[in-house]
């Protein structure tokens, strides 16, 4: 094996274990939040993170039909997770906002990240930080060029 395809099988292990990490903690996240799954989580981050949001807005972000959007949110809203409204500016757009327990559930999730981030930071320099979130915006950005 060359050096070049030790470090390209180096490269995909690593990001292996990264992506389990982060699911690991996307799935906590969701048992942390009322046993609700990614993709409801990822709405009620949204949505807590905008205040409000017009539906096309959420599955533009998702990258996601407006149709199975709007299946996953009549579930939210059921669930008193998200309420629904229409826009003042345009009574044909739909928008949503935290319901009281997207509220609780949004909080749970804030304070779950923060106590993530400071543990991950904490394992680098003020320096290292700086170059760690350089590189992982590189990273993302090289993923979907």
């Amino acid at each position: 094996m060359s050096a070049k395809d030790d470090k390209l099988n180096q490269f995909v292990s690593a990001m292996v274990g990264l992506a389990g990490a982060i699911k690991s903690e996307s799935e906590l996240c969701c048992e942390i939040c009322g046993e609700i799954n990614e993709k409801e989580l990822a709405i009620l981050g949204f949505v807590g993170d905008h205040k409000s949001a017009k539906m096309r807005e959420i599955a533009d972000y998702l990258n996601a039909p407006l149709s199975t959007l709007t299946s996953i949110a009549d579930k939210l809203v059921a669930l008193k997770f998200l309420v629904r409204f229409n826009s003042d500016e345009d009574r044909r757009v739909v928008k949503v906002a935290l319901g009281e327990k997207g509220m609780e559930s949004y909080k749970a999730f804030l304070t779950r990240r923060k106590a993530m981030t400071k543990k991950v930071l904490s394992k680098f320099t003020d320096n290292e930080q700086n170059t760690l979130i350089n590189y992982i915006n590189k990273l993302a950005a090289a993923m979907v060029s």
